[in-house]
């Protein structure tokens, strides 16, 4: 939150872009490993467009999972439990959304997690 009107989500002014007020209950990813053959968040989700970290973690949020990820910018997965492998600098998810280049969104083998509620997202 900067100026009481302005929501950003990072460690430098302006990375991410702001959001609208009321979207603005942010907080930033935390970026985690991950393995193809036994995912951190077992749940693909799939969508018709480009996806975005909102758009993840509504999805997330819909089917109740508590955790949204997204992986290698266009990848979201879901799941209850994020501490399968552990977390690493948020420098090693650096590929930026297919649906908002702006945003950072996993890597390789790479999840920017997200916490979900059942009634907010927590971005």
């Amino acid at each position: 939150m900067q100026n009481g009107v302005e929501c950003y989500c990072s460690r430098e002014y302006g990375r991410h872009g702001s959001v609208p007020m009321d979207e603005c209950n942010v907080k930033c990813p935390r970026c985690f490993m991950d393995d193809a053959d036994n995912r951190a968040l077992n749940y693909s989700a799939t969508f018709n467009s480009s996806v975005t970290l909102l758009s993840c973690a509504i999805k997330c949020m819909e089917k109740g999972y508590f955790f949204a990820g997204i992986q290698s910018g266009d990848k979201c997965y879901c799941g209850y439990d994020v501490n399968r492998y552990r977390q690493v600098a948020d420098e090693e998810c650096d590929v930026p959304c297919i649906g908002d280049s702006e945003v950072m969104c996993g890597g390789h083998l790479r999840n920017s997690v997200y916490k979900t509620h059942q009634d907010q997202i927590i971005l």
